[in-house]
C-alpha cells in the first residue's frame, strides 16, 4: 500500500489520465486497468501510472488527422473487440470499440463488461452490442445534424459492423440465445437489426 501522499498523487494522476483518455484511444484501456485500483493504490499501479505517464510525454505530438471532405456522410463503420476474462478477481471481459466514418475516427471506448462471459465468443458480441449501440447514436447525431446521404425521408447513413470473431458473428446471425444458454436477453434486439437489413 503507499503512504497518504503517494495516493493523493496516484488518484490526481488517474482522475488526469480518465480526462484525457476521451481524445487519446491508445491510452484508455490502460487507464482502466489503473482505474481498478483507485481505492487502494499500490507500488505496482503506481509505476504503471508513471509509465503510461511516460509514455504520453513522448506522444504528445501525435494526433487525429482528419481530410477536408465533401461535407457528407455516407457510411459509419462500427468495429469492436474484446478479451475474455483477462481479470482475475472478477472475471470479467474488456470490450472496446471503435466509431468511424470515412476513414476518420470519431468516438472510440473501451469498458469492463457488465457481466462475466463464458466464452470469447460471448465476450465478442457484448462487445459488439456496446459498439452497435453508440454507433446507433452517433448516426441519429450525423443525420440530425444533416451530415448524411440525403434520401425522400431526410438523411440515411449506412452501418456497417466489424468483428473478428466467427463465433459472435454466428450468434448475430440467428435468432435466439442457441447454445449460450444464459446470454442476456436484453442484448438480442441486435439480431432483429442484423435479420432487418439482409
Amino acid at each position: 500500500m503507499l503512504d497518504a501522499g503517494e495516493a493523493s498523487t496516484f488518484r490526481r494522476g488517474v482522475g488526469f489520465l480518465i480526462y484525457v483518455a476521451g481524445d487519446r484511444p491508445d491510452v484508455q484501456f490502460p487507464t482502466q486497468l489503473l482505474a481498478q485500483w483507485l481505492s487502494s493504490p499500490t507500488a505496482p499501479a503506481l509505476l504503471g501510472l508513471k509509465h503510461l505517464t511516460r509514455y504520453l510525454i513522448g506522444t504528445k505530438d501525435k494526433y487525429f488527422y482528419y481530410p477536408r471532405g465533401d461535407g457528407k456522410v455516407h457510411e459509419l463503420t462500427a468495429t469492436s473487440d474484446s478479451n475474455c476474462a483477462t481479470d482475475g478477481d472478477i472475471r470479467r471481459s474488456t470490450g472496446c470499440g471503435v466509431i468511424s466514418a470515412a476513414g476518420c475516427c470519431l468516438f472510440t471506448f473501451g469498458r469492463r463488461q457488465a457481466v462475466v462471459s463464458l466464452s470469447s465468443a460471448e465476450a465478442e458480441f457484448y462487445a459488439c452490442v456496446a459498439t452497435v449501440s453508440e454507433a446507433i447514436a452517433t448516426r441519429r447525431l450525423l443525420e440530425h445534424a444533416g451530415l448524411g446521404r440525403k434520401t425522400n425521408d431526410g438523411y440515411d447513413l449506412t452501418l456497417r459492423t466489424r468483428l473478428d470473431s466467427s463465433g459472435a458473428r454466428a450468434v448475430l446471425n440467428r435468432q435466439g440465445v442457441g447454445r449460450i444458454r444464459h446470454l442476456e436477453a436484453r442484448v438480442l434486439w441486435i439480431q432483429d437489426r442484423v435479420a432487418a437489413t439482409g
